[in-house]
């Protein structure tokens, strides 16, 4: 009874996140990544963080986030037909980058477990949209589990 509790609980907040984050016109991105986070939450994984932006070509938005050693991390993100290219790259604190997701893909995604317990920084880039002038809507989340 507690379980299901917690877990109707967990998609409740889950709605609301993804409802706090949604820019005006971002509901096909803003779509996208909540059936991401709820088609992970059926294969174990836990939202650690989710936020959405307006990018222009070239533009970027960086986030900072606490990873926990050992756990493994699902970062991924999701755009609306604005975007042509989302990156992802994620730096240590020291502004290494660790991971770099460069595929021409409108949805990336990158997997890390962390060997730190640190801040880490997530990039969310819009390398190419259907023109200069064009604003695309990106929602990018972290999601967590331990490892098995």
């Amino acid at each position: 009874m507690i379980n299901l509790f917690l877990r109707l609980s967990l998609l409740v907040a889950l709605f609301s996140v993804a409802a706090l984050v949604r820019p005006v016109s971002a509901g096909e991105a803003d779509d996208c990544l909540r059936n991401k986070m709820l088609e992970g939450y059926a294969q174990g994984w836990s939202v650690r963080t989710s936020t959405s932006a307006s990018l222009k070509e070239g533009e970027s938005r960086v986030y900072s986030v606490t990873l926990y050693k050992g756990a493994e991390y699902q970062i991924f993100a999701c755009a609306d037909a604005q975007a042509v290219d989302v990156r992802l790259v994620l730096h240590d604190a020291d502004g290494q980058v660790l991971l770099n997701e460069d595929a021409v893909d409108r949805q990336p995604v990158l997997t890390y477990t962390a060997p730190a317990t640190a801040t880490y920084y997530v990039a969310v880039h819009a390398a190419d949209t259907v023109s200069d002038e064009a604003k695309a809507a990106i929602g990018m989340a972290v999601t967590w589990r331990q490892s098995p």
